[in-house]
């Protein structure tokens, strides 16, 4: 599969968007270094966007105020969609439906996910390819603009 004449829409899931502000050089920052140049498309939700949040403030303990500028800059760069579409899947981790539900609504080619476990297995759900940031970035699956 090919997408050709259009930027790539993906959405990074909450451990790909950690990894891109931990790891500077990350598979996940070249990622999110493409969305910065517009060569993809983020597409987040509001629920993508609070777990980030909370994972933030909880386990590295940053202040509000820095806390706070992260999701603003995450938010103004891609766009945030509020999923209407429920997905049913998975008996546990009921969280990551909230993650194919963005994708599906946000009409993403690509689900970018460190999920080995659920997501990434699924591979390919309702036209969006579930693929880790590594695989993601070796693949020409896509053409930038």
């Amino acid at each position: 599969m090919r997408v050709e004449n259009k930027t790539p829409k993906v959405v990074l899931d909450t451990g790909v968007l950690l990894s891109a502000l931990l790891f500077p050089g990350s598979n996940s920052d070249q990622i999110f270094q493409k969305i910065r140049r517009g060569e993809l498309s983020l597409m987040t939700s509001s629920f993508i966007l609070q777990e980030l949040k909370k994972f933030i403030k909880q386990k590295l303990k940053f202040k509000n105020e820095t806390i706070d500028e992260i999701i603003k800059n995450i938010s103004r760069t891609g766009k945030v969609v509020e999923p209407h579409h429920r997905v049913k899947i998975f008996t546990e981790k009921k969280e990551t439906h909230r993650i194919l539900e963005c994708a599906v609504e946000g009409k993403a080619n690509f689900l970018i996910t460190m999920d080995s476990k659920q997501l990434q297995p699924l591979k390919k759900h309702e036209g969006v390819w579930i693929l880790s940031p590594a695989v993601f970035l070796r693949t020409k699956i896509y053409t930038f603009s």
